[in-house]
C-alpha cells in the first residue's frame, strides 16, 4: 500500500491532549487528532475461519498463555481478548479488543511482535495491519505486525452515538448569527445524548488514552513477550510515550512518528493545530501561486489566495449545493472547511486534490470534489450514515484526556484570540472543544510533564515533520524534551507525518527496529 494510504489512517489526529478533528467542533478540531488520518477505506473484513494457529513465539512463563489465532484473510489471523474494563479492579467486569496481525514473512528471521497503532483517537488498527502499507510491509519480514483497534473503537467493545450526523458537521460556530450559534450548541447536545444513550456509562468512563496503555500491556503479555515494539503514528505516539512513562522496562523499540506535546492542555492544543492548519493552507496557495498551470486563477492570472478567500467567504454566505450524485446536500462553511483541511494532510495526492475542488466548486458551482474529500475524511457512507466512522470513539476518549473551559464566555474569547493567529481556521477551531465541555464524564487525565520513570527507557526514535499541520513539528521537540533516551529525526517537508515520505527516514526506521541503532542527534532528512 502506498504511503498516501498509510496517511489515510491517521487524519482523525487530536495532536495531543488538545482539540479534536475540525469535523466535530465544527464539531471537532482536526485529532485527528494525532492520528490519526482522514480517506477512510470502508472494506468489508473477512471472518476467521475456523482454522487455528498458536502464536509464533513461546509462552514465557509468568507472562499467561499465548493467544489463539484464526486465519482470517490472506496471510492475516485474527483473535479476541478480555481485558478489565477498569485495570485498577482486575476481578472486575470485562470488555473484548479485536486483534490481528500479519505473521513475519521470514520466520527464521523473526525478531518479535510489532504492535501498531494509526492514530485518531478512533484509528482503527485493524484496518491499518489488514491493508498494511509501504513502510510496515518492509519491516514486517522480521516482525508479525499486530494490530488492534483500541477499547471503543469498531470492533472492540464500542462506543455507539447516532449515525445520521450530517446536521451535525455542519453546525457552524464560527458566526455572529444567534440561530446558527444556537443550532451549534443544539447538535453539540444532541450528538452527547445520543452517546450516552447508546453506550454504557461504564464503558464511557474508562475509555481513555491511560486505560488504552494498560491494555497494551496486556497484550504484551498475552503474546507471550516480555519486551514490547511499537510503531505509533500521530496520536499513536501519545499512546507510545504514555506506555514508555510507564513501563519503562517493557520497551524494546519504539518508533513515534508525528509526536504529541504532554504538557498541552486541550486549549494549547487546539491553538496549536488552528496555527498549524492555517500555515499549511497558506504553503498550499503559495505552492499554488507559482505555478502557471494551477487551476486556480482570477482573471487569467494564478492568484490562488483571492480565489480562495472569495470562494470561502461564498459558502459562508450562501452554501453550495451538490450536483450529480450530491444532489439533495448542501455544503456548508463547516462541511468546506473539514474537506480542505483533510487535502492538507498529504501535499502528494491531497494539494492536487483540493486544488481541483476548488476549482470545480468556484467556476462551476460544482462541489462534487469537495463532498469526496469530506466524505472520505469523516467516514460518510453514500447513504449518508456514518456508521464506518471514527469520530464518536475519538470524541468520548479524547474527552476524558484533558479539562476543557465550561462557559461559553470563554470560548467567544478564545474565539477573538485564535483568530489573530489563524484568521481562516482559528475561530471554529477554538470551540473544537465545546462537545467535551457537554461530555458526561470528567476527563481523567491533564496536561503534565512525563514522569522521571521515563528516562530509564532504552533509545526511542522520534519522527517530526516541520510542516505537519495536524503534530506540528513543535510537539515533536517538547516530547523529545520530555523522553531523554530519545532522538528526534527532522523530515523537512509538508503534510501530516514522515514515515513513508523519504527513503532517508524509512531506513533509518528500518534500522533501528532491526538492530536497535539511533541516528545522531540532529539528523535531518529532506
Amino acid at each position: 500500500m502506498s504511503r498516501a494510504r498509510l496517511l489515510r489512517y491517521a487524519r482523525n489526529d487530536v495532536g495531543g491532549s488538545g482539540g479534536l478533528i475540525r469535523a466535530v467542533a465544527l464539531l471537532m478540531a482536526v485529532v485527528l487528532v494525532a492520528g490519526g488520518c482522514m480517506l477512510r477505506l470502508n472494506t468489508g473484513r473477512p471472518k476467521a475461519t475456523s482454522t487455528t494457529t498458536t502464536s509464533a513465539a513461546s509462552p514465557i512463563p509468568g507472562l499467561g498463555s499465548t493467544m489463539t489465532w484464526e486465519n482470517c484473510g490472506t496471510h492475516l489471523q485474527c483473535t479476541k481478548l478480555q481485558v478489565p474494563l477498569d485495570h485498577a479492579k482486575p476481578e472486575g467486569p470485562k470488555i473484548t479488543l479485536s486483534l490481528n496481525r500479519r505473521p513475519a514473512k521470514t520466520p527464521n528471521k523473526r525478531i518479535g511482535s510489532m504492535l501498531v497503532n494509526p492514530g485518531g483517537p478512533g484509528g482503527s488498527g485493524l484496518d491499518l495491519v489488514e491493508q498494511s502499507s509501504d513502510e510496515l510491509d518492509g519491516l514486517n519480514s522480521r516482525f508479525d505486525l499486530v494490530g488492534w483497534d483500541p477499547r471503543g473503537v469498531g470492533e472492540s467493545t464500542p462506543v455507539k452515538c447516532e449515525t445520521h450526523l450530517d446536521k451535525f458537521f455542519a453546525a457552524n460556530p464560527d458566526t455572529t448569527n444567534p440561530a446558527e450559534l444556537q443550532n451549534f450548541f443544539d447538535q453539540t447536545d444532541a450528538f452527547v445524548k445520543s452517546c450516552t444513550d447508546n453506550t454504557s456509562s461504564d464503558l464511557l468512563a474508562h475509555i481513555s488514552t491511560e486505560d488504552s496503555v494498560n491494555d497494551m500491556d496486556s497484550i504484551l503479555t498475552a503474546l507471550g513477550e516480555n519486551k514490547m515494539n511499537f510503531y505509533g503514528f500521530s496520536y499513536g505516539s501519545q499512546l507510545g510515550a504514555l506506555f514508555i512513562e510507564k513501563y519503562p522496562d517493557r520497551v524494546r523499540a519504539f518508533t513515534l512518528d508525528g509526536g504529541y506535546d504532554p504538557t498541552l492542555d486541550a486549549v494549547a492544543g487546539a491553538r496549536q493545530q488552528a496555527v498549524g492548519f492555517e500555515q499549511a493552507l497558506n504553503s498550499f496557495l503559495d505552492n499554488c501561486a507559482k505555478r502557471k498551470n494551477c487551476p486556480l486563477k482570477v482573471d487569467g492570472k494564478v492568484d490562488p489566495t483571492r480565489y480562495f478567500d472569495t470562494l470561502h467567504q461564498q459558502v459562508k454566505d450562501k452554501p453550495l449545493r451538490g450536483t450529480s450524485d450530491y444532489k439533495g446536500r448542501s455544503m456548508g462553511a463547516a462541511d468546506f472547511l473539514t474537506a480542505v483541511d483533510s487535502a492538507l494532510y498529504d501535499k502528494t495526492d491531497g494539494w492536487p486534490a483540493l486544488e481541483q475542488a476548488l476549482a470545480d466548486a468556484g467556476k462551476d458551482g460544482d462541489p462534487s470534489g469537495l463532498f469526496d474529500l469530506f466524505d472520505q475524511y469523516t467516514g460518510r457512507a453514500s447513504d449518508g450514515t456514518y456508521e464506518g466512522s471514527s469520530i464518536p470513539a475519538g470524541v468520548a476518549i479524547g474527552c476524558l484526556d484533558s479539562p476543557v473551559p465550561k462557559d461559553k464566555v470563554d470560548y467567544n474569547k478564545l474565539a477573538d484570540d485564535f483568530a489573530k493567529e489563524a484568521p481562516r481556521q482559528g475561530r471554529s477551531l477554538a470551540w473544537a472543544n465545546w462537545v467535551c465541555a457537554k461530555w458526561p464524564k470528567p476527563p481523567t487525565n491533564a496536561a503534565r510533564q512525563l514522569s522521571p520513570a521515563a528516562a530509564g527507557a532504552p533509545p526511542i526514535l522520534l519522527l517530526g515533520n516541520t510542516g505537519d499541520p495536524a503534530t506540528p513539528y513543535e510537539a515533536s521537540l517538547k516530547l523529545a524534551s520530555q523522553l531523554p533516551s530519545s532522538v528526534l529525526v527532522t523530515y523537512e517537508g509538508e503534510g501530516h507525518l514522515s514515515s513513508g515520505k523519504s527513503s532517508c527516514v524509512d531506513d533509518i526506521v528500518r534500522k533501528y527496529f532491526y538492530d536497535l541503532v539511533v541516528p545522531p542527534k540532529g539528523t535531518v532528512c529532506k
